[in-house]
């Protein structure tokens, strides 16, 4: 028997854009080509019920789990096979699917508005399977690409760029750059006493900004293309740094000009996260600690991209600057780390080795016997 869903559909052509009004029980119609992490995360936090895809919700081009990660919490997903004319925006309507059709409301009765196909374990399982078949491919046409834009970007790494003034706060002072990508809402939960405790100075790339503030950490600067950070979060008071393309456009600017704030503008090659780190480190942070930054294949083609280079440049030239903290917060759950005494004890004394690395860095860990090799 097919599994009726009812309720209310909101549509957005952006997936981040969407989880910002869409309440809780409603379904989500999103225009979203293979679902990436963030996006089914911060679904999963609106408590959707179901999703439904306009374009392909994982493609086989390469391998994830994010549409798995959505059934596994108990949310439907399914792509749209063949839409009917519509003639607006879904905001609202309340709608059923049943027998893998999507039926609309209006004037009382239920009309057919879309053929959909659902997902299941094996269609994800076959999926996966594609894209490990073209893994060797896709791996040669990324690094192709990485490399021949590294080359023509590397001159703009070498000079000296025009920062304002307000980073000079950075100068000497140790920073922490917060991303949305991956699990680093875990990470921050993770990392938050340590940060508060030495009183890191915050760079919040865009939407991040919300998710520190709902933990009670205020960012000092809001730094990127302003749109997935809520008006809320862009008035809390922290400098406001609007990333300027190559050509001098700069949509971000736009948009807080809109809500009559102060910006500074900043053109840096490559993504806000990149040119976060690169303020940092253009301004002589004394070191950055990066919690959620974007780095390999999987995690620039879930952002729709061809190559890494600008994030490669960046990474080289920051160097042991850097201290990428991703996926930390899994410390905590594993058992190889947890039969260690230093960290077997209590989550209090894992707090403590947090700060310690903070603090004195690698030097520490070499006294404690953690570290063999440089």
């Amino acid at each position: 028997m097919s599994k009726v869903i009812m309720g209310q559909i909101y549509e957005h052509k952006q997936t981040k854009k969407l989880i910002h009004h869409i309440p809780k029980g409603a379904i989500a119609f999103v225009w979203h080509e293979d679902l990436d992490c963030v996006s089914v995360n911060g679904l999963i936090d609106c408590g959707v019920k179901a999703v439904v895809n306009g374009s392909t919700s994982m493609t086989g081009r390469y391998d994830h789990s994010n549409v798995l990660t959505l059934l596994e919490a108990g949310v439907s997903v399914f792509d749209v096979v063949n839409l009917k004319a519509k003639d607006k925006i879904l905001e609202g309507e309340e709608v059923l699917i049943i027998e893998n059709t999507l039926y609309i409301k209006k004037e009382g009765e239920f009309c057919e508005l879309a053929m959909i196909a659902p997902y299941d374990e094996e269609v994800i399982f076959q999926l996966k399977g594609l894209a490990r078949a073209s893994y060797g491919q896709r791996f040669d046409d990324f690094l192709s690409n990485t490399i021949q834009y590294a080359k023509k970007e590397q001159m703009k790494f070498i000079h000296n760029p025009i920062l304002p003034n307000e980073l000079e706060l950075l100068n000497e002072k140790e920073v922490v750059i917060v991303a949305r990508g991956g699990n680093y809402e875990k990470d921050l939960a993770y990392l938050k006493k340590s940060f508060v405790k030495q009183k890191l100075i915050i760079l919040a790339v865009d939407g991040a900004a919300d998710c520190l503030l709902k933990m009670g950490m205020k960012p000092d600067f809001i730094i990127g293309d302003m749109d997935s950070v809520s008006e809320d979060s862009l008035m809390c008071g922290a400098v406001l740094i609007c990333h300027q393309y190559q050509d001098g456009r700069s949509p971000a600017s736009k948009r807080v000009e809109s809500l009559g704030l102060p910006y500074q503008l900043v053109s840096l090659i490559g993504t806000s996260e990149d040119m976060a780190i690169q303020a940092a480190f253009w301004s002589r942070a004394k070191h950055i600690y990066l919690v959620g930054c974007r780095f390999g294949m999987k995690d620039f083609l879930e952002k729709g991209r061809a190559g890494m280079a600008s994030s490669v440049l960046t990474r080289i030239q920051a160097g042991d600057c850097l201290t990428d903290l991703k996926g930390i917060h899994k410390l905590k759950q594993n058992r190889t780390f947890a039969s260690h005494r230093w960290l077997k004890e209590t989550e209090q004394s894992l707090n403590e080795v947090i700060g310690k690395v903070l603090i004195e860095g690698k030097g520490w860990l070499r006294k404690k016997g953690a570290l063999r090799h440089e």
